[in-house]
């Protein structure tokens, strides 16, 4: 069985991230991904406190994401100083991805309706860039399909990947992939052997990001399409905090039953 983690922006925004870690420890999860929320995250001395917690709890960080919208459409701007603005941003998150010992940073890119099929030499370009810099330390770029990025097309998933970008990868979101309108095998197959995480939620007719078990999402058929594709990388529980269930050791347990059911 995979393993499974938990995502500390379950809990936004009612909690703070580092006020997760304890909970998400008590439910007997290891592995996280942690979510850095604001600015002020990005720091090095918050970084390190939440590290000693993270250490003191015997917690895995498996993987970083961020606020996204806030900086990461800039990197894809023709306007020099916002590049550099948005590369330094990165670099703190890169960083602190380092210092609490994750893998991958989860990466959403350029907005859906900003770049033609035209322009995604371009895009290329800027991403090479960002993977090589998150090389410097010791992390992947993962790149999430998200509904409102050009990420959710799935020719240029299939354009992205055939670039062979050294240190890029791939995050799986079924929620996402609903929103897209797009079959999760469709999306699998062409992630392949770079799908290094997957965040899991459900789908309640137009509730999006609901509890695994609370919607109608065929989890079935996408873990039978995990093991064609071999996936070994955990599954990350990632929910909107709204929908987050009050009952959550139970709902755990249940996940992880239907989880080793199938």
């Amino acid at each position: 069985m995979k393993e499974i983690g938990l995502s500390t922006a379950c809990f936004y925004p009612q909690l703070n991230t580092e006020d997760t870690l304890e909970i998400i420890a008590n439910l007997g999860i290891k592995k996280i991904e942690v979510f850095l929320q604001t600015e002020s995250e990005y720091e090095k001395n918050y970084i390190y406190e939440l590290k000693a917690k993270i250490n003191a709890l015997d917690l895995e960080v498996y993987s970083v994401h961020a606020s996204s919208a806030l900086f990461e459409p800039l990197l894809f701007s023709t306007y020099q100083r916002e590049v550099k603005d948005s590369l330094k941003t990165f670099e703190k998150i890169f960083e602190a991805t380092n210092i609490l010992k994750g893998k991958y940073y989860v990466f959403h890119g350029p907005r859906l309706m900003s770049f033609t099929k035209e322009k995604w030499d371009f895009v290329i370009e800027r991403i090479r860039i960002l993977t090589a810099l998150a090389q410097q330390y010791g992390i992947g770029i993962a790149q999430e399909n998200v509904s409102w990025c050009l990420s959710s097309n799935l020719q240029f998933l299939q354009y992205l990947k055939g670039e062979n970008i050294e240190n890029l990868y791939f995050t799986y979101d079924n929620k996402q992939g609903v929103k897209s309108l797009l079959k999760p095998n469709d999306i699998l197959d062409v992630m392949g052997e770079r799908l290094v995480n997957v965040h899991i939620s459900d789908v309640n007719g137009k509730d999006m990001g609901v509890f695994p078990g609370h919607g109608d999402f065929d989890f079935k058929d996408l873990f039978q399409g995990l093991k064609k594709i071999n996936y070994t990388g955990p599954i990350i529980i990632e929910v909107y905090g709204k929908y987050l269930p009050q009952n959550l050791p139970e709902e755990i347990k249940s996940f992880k039953k239907m989880f080793s059911q199938n």
